[in-house]
């Protein structure tokens, strides 16, 4: 069993989710996403969760899609969700950053 197959998904109030055959459509106030589902792979949406189940009894390489489309699945409903998010940390002495207006300025030394 995968186990992170297993875990539901928590949909936010403001994501929708279409399940129209092995094509799933994710979309939020950030966008709209869409992804093909390997055959083997179900996807459910049962009580604002959604549920990624397995076909049929899966060979070692298929539990890997298992647990793959389920981190895909979540990923996708907190990108059109929370959108993209990148933090960078700077440690070291002579490194400065400056954020100006539109601009991020960066001395990292020579």
């Amino acid at each position: 069993m995968s186990r992170i197959g297993k875990k539901p998904i928590e949909i936010p109030q403001a994501v929708k989710i279409e399940i129209a055959g092995q094509e799933l459509k994710v979309s939020g106030p950030k966008g709209e996403l869409k992804i093909n589902i390997h055959r083997n792979i179900k996807v459910e949406n049962k009580d604002g969760k959604v549920f990624v189940l397995p076909n049929k009894e899966l060979s070692k390489k298929e539990k890997g899609l298992w647990g793959l489309y389920r981190a895909l699945i979540f990923n996708m409903v907190e990108g059109v969700n929370k959108g993209f998010e990148k933090k960078l940390e700077i440690e070291g002495i002579g490194y400065k950053a400056i954020a100006e207006g539109d601009e991020l300025i960066l001395n990292v030394g020579f």
